[in-house]
Formats: C-alpha cells, sequence, structure tokens
C-alpha cells in the first residue's frame, strides 16, 4: 500500500516537473518581448509625449538593480537615452498647467537628479509646483499628495505640509481603519481606487526605493488584502496595465511572493502578452495606448522574477539613495496628523 503511494506521488511530481521548470522560462521570455517592445518603440513628444517620457525614465530607475534574463541587451544605453530625451523635453517646456502635470514635472526633475543629471529649469518649474499646490486645495488628494511629497525631497519646501495631506489618502486610511471600514460602497472594485492607492504607495516609498514608511508597514495587513482584492477584481475585467501595477505595489509593501492571487496574476500576464511584445491598447487615454502597459508588466515580471533563474544584475552605477524628507514635511511621521 505504502510502496504504491510513494509511487504515485513521485509519479505526480515527476509529471509536474517540467511545467515547475518551465514556468521561470516562460517569464523570462516574456520579459525578452517586453524588453524588445520597449526598445524598439522609445517615448518621445511625437510618440507618447512628455507622460510617456517621464514613464519610460521610470521603468528604468525601476528595474536598474534587477537581475535581467540571459540575452537581454545592456539596459545602460537604453537608459541614457530615455533621460537624454526626458532632460530635452523639459528644456523644452512640458505642456499642461494642471495639478497633475506638476507632478509629472517634478518627478521628471527627480528621475534625472536621481541619475545625477543637473535638471533644467529647476528653481522656475519648483515654484510653479508649489504656486499650483498652494492654489489647488481641492484637486485629487493623491495628486495633491504626490506634489507635496515630491517637492519636499528636492528640497523646496511644499505650501501644504505631507503631514496634513495624508489622512485625505486612500493608503492611510486602509492602514489605519482597514479597507472594508473605509472604502466608500461606490468605490470597491472602481479601478479609480486601486490607480490612487499604487500611486500613494509608489510616492510614499520613492518607488520601492525607501522602505514603507512606520505607519504603512504597521498597516500592512489591511492595505495587501486590497491589493489581493484588487488583483482579482483586474484579472477579471483584463486591465493587465492595472494588474502590474498592483503587483509592484504588493512588492513594495514586501507582500509573499508566493501568494496564489500574485502567481496566478503573474501567470495572466504571461499568458496574455501578445507576440509583438506588448499588452494590447491597455491605456486608451494615453496618446499611445500600448506603452505604459508594457513598461508595468515588464517591470512586474522583472521583480517577481525567480532569483534562481540565472541572469545578471546591471552593474552600470548604483542609484544613490533618495534624500529623506525635511523633518518639518515627513510622509513617513508616524502621528496622527491633524488636518488641514
Amino acid at each position: 500500500m505504502y510502496r504504491s503511494l510513494i509511487t504515485g506521488l513521485l509519479s505526480l511530481l515527476l509529471a509536474a516537473g517540467p511545467a515547475l521548470a518551465a514556468a521561470p522560462a516562460a517569464q523570462d521570455r516574456a520579459i525578452l518581448r517586453g524588453l524588445a517592445w520597449i526598445e524598439a518603440h522609445p517615448a518621445s513628444a511625437e510618440d507618447g509625449g512628455f507622460r510617456d517620457l517621464v514613464d519610460e525614465a521610470l521603468f528604468h530607475l525601476v528595474t536598474r538593480d534587477l537581475p535581467w534574463p540571459p540575452g537581454a541587451p545592456d539596459p545602460a544605453p537604453a537608459r541614457r537615452r530615455a533621460l537624454q530625451r526626458l532632460a530635452a523635453a523639459l528644456q523644452g517646456g512640458a505642456p499642461g498647467d494642471g495639478l497633475l502635470d506638476h507632478y509629472h514635472r517634478l518627478l521628471a526633475l527627480h528621475l534625472l537628479e536621481l541619475a545625477a543629471q543637473p535638471p533644467p529649469r529647476r528653481t522656475a518649474l519648483l515654484e510653479a509646483a508649489r504656486t499650483a499646490l498652494a492654489r489647488a486645495p481641492r484637486a485629487n488628494p493623491t495628486v495633491r499628495l504626490a506634489v507635496a511629497v515630491l517637492l519636499a525631497r528636492l528640497g523646496a519646501r511644499p505650501p501644504l505640509d505631507p503631514r496634513r495631506l495624508l489622512p485625505g489618502s486612500f493608503a492611510w486610511r486602509i492602514a489605519h481603519v482597514g479597507g472594508g471600514q473605509v472604502l466608500p460602497t461606490a468605490l470597491r472594485g472602481h479601478p479609480y481606487l486601486y490607480y490612487a492607492l499604487v500611486h500613494e504607495i509608489a510616492v510614499l516609498t520613492d518607488f520601492g526605493r525607501l522602505p514603507p514608511p512606520a505607519w504603512m508597514a504597521r498597516g500592512r495587513a489591511p492595505l495587501l488584502a486590497v491589493l489581493r482584492e484588487g488583483l482579482a477584481l483586474t484579472r477579471t475585467s483584463g486591465n493587465r496595465d492595472l494588474l502590474a501595477e498592483l503587483l509592484l505595489s504588493w512588492h513594495i509593501l514586501r507582500g509573499d511572493p508566493q501568494a496564489p492571487a500574485v502567481r496566478r496574476a503573474l501567470d495572466d500576464l504571461i499568458q496574455s502578452q501578445r507576440a509583438d511584445g506588448s499588452w494590447g491598447r491597455q491605456t486608451p487615454h494615453r496618446d499611445n495606448a500600448l506603452r505604459h502597459a508594457v513598461q508595468t508588466a515588464t517591470a512586474a515580471l522583472l521583480v517577481f522574477r525567480p532569483r534562481t533563474a540565472g541572469g545578471r544584475v546591471d552593474s552600470a552605477g548604483d542609484v544613490p539613495a533618495a534624500p529623506s524628507l525635511p523633518p518639518n514635511a515627513s510622509a513617513s511621521d508616524s502621528r496622527s496628523p491633524s488636518g488641514e
């Protein structure tokens, strides 16, 4: 009896062996296709505009110290070209007067400074963003918080203290109270909630370069629960752009990379990738409806790439540590702000 049981278990393991071995290889193939698409379709003022230029430089920041699959091109030249195009666009005057436009310009300044490239028009752009934030007391809470945090990181005292803006964020409310208690019924399962949440997590941790602030670490369980719910709902809706951003936030919060929800989401990204390396028209509000999804999905696959799968780490140089926020404007302060 025991011999037959052991024989049966061995048969199951042997049968599963090729599938288990193929999973990292399939993930690497998807990564290589995504990287090839990004290399073949560089962002420009004519193709994607300023936001795509920012996102392309951000992709290289997020992925630069990760092990890339064997056969991947050296990312250093593409990264340098992306930063050069971003600096040129910033010098030429990035369009838009909304607070979200100021956020993208501040993020461009931040990315260039992290790469030790003096950004053009720095003083004028910082002052314009400070003025815009002061004049937008009722703007989107996530965007206001992001602008205030970036201003502080860039050394420009924001007119609104990030600590005072935290209670208006989904991340703070979920971490302190729990998703089920604080999320309006109309927003449960709505893409806006998850897009706002992942951007708050990203900005407050400098896109994963800093550990989560103390209050976020304490509220990790309810935050991961909301991300897990978002992964399930987003897989059903087919929004792979958001699916990838949820995975990246899961990684930033140090969630279990082997969690079933994560493995299912990664499998979905691998299986749904198109032959050209893209995931189809995922962001129709962008001038280039393909690019952002390729960047986020490829980054997510790289972040969750099994470290035992081989590959190399790009050694073109270390990214300097992200500067801490000034004590009087620290978005990682664990005290409960008193509100605006």
